[in-house]
């Protein structure tokens, strides 16, 4: 009997992220499926790594970046994701009314969130039909080609990752996408590419999403199947390392956003560890930078004897390799750390799975702006999580210390069957086996 056509497109780091040690890349490499793998040459040789029985096809980025770029399509499919939100806002809120916009703004508002959710009805399907088939010509290696099955990991977060969804669409007999916790509907525009079946994290992204959809969708599409991107923390853990975790106890972990999203955090960074070292002279910091920066601009940081400071990556997150050693650098540090602090990312469930209470980071810039923790409180599916946490917010220096102080003088609650209940993956049921399920189901 001849095994049925997989087609898997690994377009971002994200996705080799996802799927390295987990259950889901063995059952790829299982031989169950004969699989085709769409990449960019400058994943080509992390995916042979992962995924050495599978055929690649690869395409150049600097190729897919120009064909994205001339694609009017995709101009046009950007303008209408516009258009989507106000049908998600108007459909979860009195948008526009309950600011009190005055006057002729307000009125213009109020039309909007009336007429949008009907032409929204009008036009949607049409519009991701015709874009499906369309887009299917910008990856002309596999027009002749036709799959049983097509699996996306990333529905909607980069534009490569959104371009090989459609394709998935166009070119599989049966099509599956996951929803990454980037893709949320409840944040942004969000547009969901015509699959058979649609994957998500839990019960409010489920919901979500259906808001969004439920004009295109029918509920069964939609299947709850937990965080991907958390089943290695819930996995066996695998022989011990050789690499060892030189941080003195008691120690703070702290993980650093981008300067996008947090200009001035090396001097914030710098005033709470001069400040604590004062007050807390046994405390340490275990300070790591994010995986889209090299790290530079903490250097300063390496002044302090009691901070650790770990630059995971080179600064290009399209190529980010995760390795064993890495994973267990971070496992311990959330094991270990009596505080967790970050302003936005998803450590900050990474330390619910690990019993600690999330720290989010608010301090205002030189500029004025304000750093995204906030944005966890717009992401529905993080909002109600956090919310059953008593999660903290540290806007100054002096709150910092505070916090630490109270957090040293107190027992903390466990918080990790609060995680285990909301996002439904455990050791018993990972996501990346709800996955194989699925695909085992999509294929009889």
């Amino acid at each position: 009997m001849n095994r049925k056509q997989l087609l898997l497109p690994i377009m971002t780091g994200w996705t080799i992220r996802n799927l390295e040690n987990s259950r889901l890349l063995d059952f790829l490499n299982s031989g169950t499926f004969d699989l085709t793998v769409l990449t960019t040459d400058q994943l080509a040789d992390q995916v042979n790594n992962l995924l050495s029985d599978a055929e690649l096809v690869v395409i150049s980025s600097k190729e897919l970046n120009r064909r994205i770029h001339r694609m009017s399509e995709y101009w046009a499919f950007r303008m209408a994701k516009a258009i989507h939100i106000h049908l998600f806002l108007s459909r979860t809120s009195t948008y526009g009314a309950k600011e009190g916009y005055p006057g002729s703004t307000g009125f213009i508002l109020k039309l909007l969130v009336t007429l949008l959710p009907g032409l929204a009805k009008a036009i949607f399907p049409w519009l991701r039909k015709r874009y499906a088939e369309k887009n299917q010509r910008y990856f002309p290696e596999l027009a002749q080609l036709r799959f049983d099955l097509g699996l996306s990991l990333c529905v909607n977060v980069i534009s490569e990752e959104f371009l090989a969804t459609n394709l998935v669409c166009t070119r599989c007999d049966r099509s599956l996408g996951y929803v990454l916790s980037w893709d949320n509907p409840s944040s942004k525009p969000f547009w969901i590419p015509p699959l058979n079946e649609i994957m998500v994290w839990g019960e409010q992204m489920h919901t979500d999403v259906w808001i969004v959809g439920q004009d295109y969708l029918s509920e069964d599409q939609l299947h709850q199947v937990g965080a991907l991107q958390m089943d290695w923390h819930f996995a066996e853990e695998e022989e011990e390392n050789n690499q060892t975790f030189n941080v003195g106890t008691p120690f703070i972990f702290y993980a650093c956003v981008t300067e996008i999203q947090f200009q001035d955090e090396p001097v914030f960074l710098e005033a709470c560890v001069e400040a604590a070292r004062k007050e807390f002279p046994a405390v340490n910091w275990y300070v790591r930078t994010h995986p889209k920066e090299s790290g530079e601009r903490f250097d300063r940081l390496k002044l302090f004897d009691n901070l650790t400071l770990d630059a995971p990556n080179s600064g290009d997150l399209r190529n980010w390799k995760v390795d064993g050693g890495e994973k267990e650098r971070l496992r311990q540090a959330l094991q270990s750390a009596f505080l967790v602090c970050t302003s936005f990312g998803t450590l900050t469930l990474e330390a619910l799975i690990y019993g600690k209470k999330p720290v989010l980071i608010s301090s205002p810039n030189q500029d004025g702006s304000v750093t995204s923790a906030s944005r966890h409180l717009d992401y529905h599916h993080t909002k109600e999580l956090l919310k059953k946490t008593y999660y903290q917010q540290v806007r100054t220096p002096e709150e910092m210390i505070e916090i630490i102080r109270s957090t040293l003088s107190k027992s903390t609650s466990d918080y990790r069957d609060i995680y285990e209940d909301y996002f439904i993956n455990n050791e018993e049921q990972l996501a990346s086996d709800a996955i194989v399920d699925l695909l085992c189901a999509s294929s009889d």
